[in-house]
């Protein structure tokens, strides 16, 4: 992107899965790009198998064309507070959103590994106190829990947030 140069491409993209997002781009070139080397993923199930879907053409003309992306300091220093839902969000800011609610389900969460389908079930049908759990399900027992009426939730977890439990 130019200096000074707010507008951003933004194009509907599909993951090999079926789950559809938005993905903002410098240019239709700079989506490419990033596509064909696997640098976006899906923020659903984390699948870096991305297509570009067929949209209606939008630019993000931003109300402060001047406005610089905000540096690597100010996204860490300000990380506990969200940007205002009328501001595009750098590729850097966002990463910095989803990493500090990825730390806050691991803080808030007991990992229960791959006792995860059982313990959800159990505490759906009353076998179990109720409390927030987190770990790992086949595809099956995800789509199972679903069909049954339990909500789940795939959570990619960055490498870096991997790191730091340790």
């Amino acid at each position: 992107m130019e200096a000074g140069d707010s507008h951003m491409k933004v194009l509907d993209l599909e993951c090999a899965v079926g789950h559809r997002f938005e993905g903002w781009f410098a240019s239709e070139g700079e989506a490419v790009v990033q596509l064909e080397r696997k640098e976006v993923l899906c923020p659903v199930c984390g699948s870096f198998s991305i297509v570009k879907r067929l949209s209606a053409p939008r630019l993000n003309l931003g109300h402060h064309a001047s406005t610089p992306a905000p540096s690597a300091a100010t996204i860490h220093k300000n990380q506990d507070k969200l940007p205002e839902q009328n501001l595009p969000m750098s590729p850097a800011m966002l990463t910095a959103v989803y990493e500090r609610m990825v730390q806050q389900v691991l803080t808030h969460t007991t990992d229960v590994g791959t006792e995860f389908a059982r313990q959800a079930r159990d505490m759906h049908e009353g076998h179990r106190k109720p409390e927030a759990i987190r770990g790992q399900a086949t595809a099956q027992e995800v789509r199972e829990l679903r069909e049954d009426g339990i909500k789940v939730l795939a959570l990619p977890v960055p490498e870096s947030s991997k790191q730091s439990l340790q």
